[in-house]
Protein backbone atom coordinates (compact mmCIF):
# COMPACT_ATOMS: atom_id res chain seq x y z
CA UNK A 1 0.00 0.00 0.00
CA UNK A 2 2.77 2.49 0.33
CA UNK A 3 4.10 1.78 -2.81
CA UNK A 4 0.95 2.69 -4.51
CA UNK A 5 0.62 5.67 -2.39
CA UNK A 6 4.30 7.08 -2.92
CA UNK A 7 3.84 6.46 -6.94
CA UNK A 8 0.96 8.58 -7.11
CA UNK A 9 2.43 12.05 -6.83
CA UNK A 10 5.96 11.01 -8.40
CA UNK A 11 3.94 10.51 -12.00
CA UNK A 12 2.15 13.87 -11.32
CA UNK A 13 5.34 15.69 -10.24
CA UNK A 14 7.20 14.06 -13.15
CA UNK A 15 3.94 15.29 -15.56
CA UNK A 16 3.70 18.80 -14.56
CA UNK A 17 7.52 18.97 -15.07
CA UNK A 18 7.50 17.75 -18.52
CA UNK A 19 4.77 20.24 -19.12
CA UNK A 20 6.92 22.87 -17.39
CA UNK A 21 10.01 21.92 -19.67
CA UNK A 22 8.01 22.19 -22.92
CA UNK A 23 6.31 25.78 -22.03
CA UNK A 24 9.99 26.60 -21.12
CA UNK A 25 11.10 25.63 -24.57
CA UNK A 26 8.43 26.82 -26.33
CA UNK A 27 8.47 30.43 -24.46
CA UNK A 28 12.69 30.24 -25.32
CA UNK A 29 12.17 29.08 -29.15
CA UNK A 30 9.23 32.10 -29.70
CA UNK A 31 11.38 34.60 -28.13
CA UNK A 32 14.96 33.51 -29.88
CA UNK A 33 12.64 33.44 -33.38
CA UNK A 34 11.09 36.66 -32.93
CA UNK A 35 14.44 38.40 -32.35
CA UNK A 36 15.92 40.52 -35.07
CA UNK A 37 19.73 40.73 -35.43
CA UNK A 38 20.58 43.93 -34.03
CA UNK A 39 19.08 42.90 -30.84
CA UNK A 40 21.84 40.32 -30.44
CA UNK A 41 24.87 43.16 -30.51
CA UNK A 42 25.53 45.46 -27.74
CA UNK A 43 25.70 48.86 -28.45
CA UNK A 44 28.27 51.11 -27.74
CA UNK A 45 28.05 54.58 -26.57
CA UNK A 46 30.37 56.96 -27.86
CA UNK A 47 31.11 58.76 -24.91
CA UNK A 48 32.50 55.24 -23.81
CA UNK A 49 35.07 55.79 -26.48
CA UNK A 50 36.52 59.08 -25.84
CA UNK A 51 39.81 59.48 -24.59
CA UNK A 52 43.51 61.40 -25.11
CA UNK A 53 46.03 58.53 -25.29
CA UNK A 54 46.82 55.19 -27.29
CA UNK A 55 46.81 53.35 -24.02
CA UNK A 56 43.74 53.97 -22.80
CA UNK A 57 42.13 52.14 -25.73
CA UNK A 58 40.59 48.21 -25.73
CA UNK A 59 38.41 46.42 -27.46
CA UNK A 60 34.92 44.78 -26.84
CA UNK A 61 33.07 41.85 -28.60
CA UNK A 62 29.43 42.88 -29.73
CA UNK A 63 27.59 40.74 -31.58
CA UNK A 64 26.54 37.19 -30.64
CA UNK A 65 26.85 35.84 -33.85
CA UNK A 66 30.84 37.13 -34.12
CA UNK A 67 30.23 38.42 -37.22
CA UNK A 68 32.21 41.95 -37.11
CA UNK A 69 35.45 42.85 -35.46
CA UNK A 70 33.93 44.50 -32.36
CA UNK A 71 34.12 47.73 -31.44
CA UNK A 72 36.98 49.90 -29.85
CA UNK A 73 35.96 51.34 -26.35
CA UNK A 74 37.99 53.16 -23.11
CA UNK A 75 39.80 50.68 -21.33
CA UNK A 76 37.46 52.18 -18.07
CA UNK A 77 34.41 50.64 -19.70
CA UNK A 78 35.78 47.29 -21.11
CA UNK A 79 34.22 45.05 -18.28
CA UNK A 80 30.87 46.62 -18.61
CA UNK A 81 30.44 46.09 -22.13
CA UNK A 82 31.58 42.36 -21.57
CA UNK A 83 29.54 41.46 -19.06
CA UNK A 84 26.73 43.08 -21.44
CA UNK A 85 28.06 40.85 -24.15
CA UNK A 86 28.28 37.63 -22.00
CA UNK A 87 24.54 37.91 -20.22
CA UNK A 88 23.33 38.08 -24.22
CA UNK A 89 25.39 35.53 -26.17
CA UNK A 90 24.57 33.17 -22.66
CA UNK A 91 21.04 32.68 -24.02
CA UNK A 92 21.91 33.21 -27.77
CA UNK A 93 20.84 30.38 -29.91
CA UNK A 94 21.47 31.72 -33.58
CA UNK A 95 24.43 31.43 -36.49
CA UNK A 96 28.14 32.27 -36.20
CA UNK A 97 30.14 32.97 -38.76
CA UNK A 98 32.90 31.14 -39.61
CA UNK A 99 36.10 34.05 -40.57
CA UNK A 100 39.37 34.40 -38.86
CA UNK A 101 39.11 37.95 -37.31
CA UNK A 102 42.04 40.50 -38.71
CA UNK A 103 44.70 41.98 -36.24
CA UNK A 104 44.06 45.20 -34.66
CA UNK A 105 45.62 47.87 -32.31
CA UNK A 106 43.49 50.07 -30.79
CA UNK A 107 44.57 53.36 -31.10
CA UNK A 108 43.15 57.05 -30.00
CA UNK A 109 41.97 59.33 -33.07
CA UNK A 110 40.55 62.67 -32.94
CA UNK A 111 39.96 62.04 -28.73
CA UNK A 112 37.88 58.79 -29.78
CA UNK A 113 39.11 55.32 -29.64
CA UNK A 114 39.40 53.73 -32.88
CA UNK A 115 40.57 50.40 -34.53
CA UNK A 116 43.35 50.35 -37.12
CA UNK A 117 44.74 47.11 -38.82
CA UNK A 118 48.33 45.83 -38.16
CA UNK A 119 49.81 46.48 -41.82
Amino acid sequence: MTGAWIQAPNKRLVRRATIAAWAVVLVWAQLASSQDERQWEVKIDPADQACTADAECGHVTTRCDNCNDGAPVNKQHVMRYRDAYEALYRVYAGAHCARASPVFRFVCRDRRCAMEPFQ
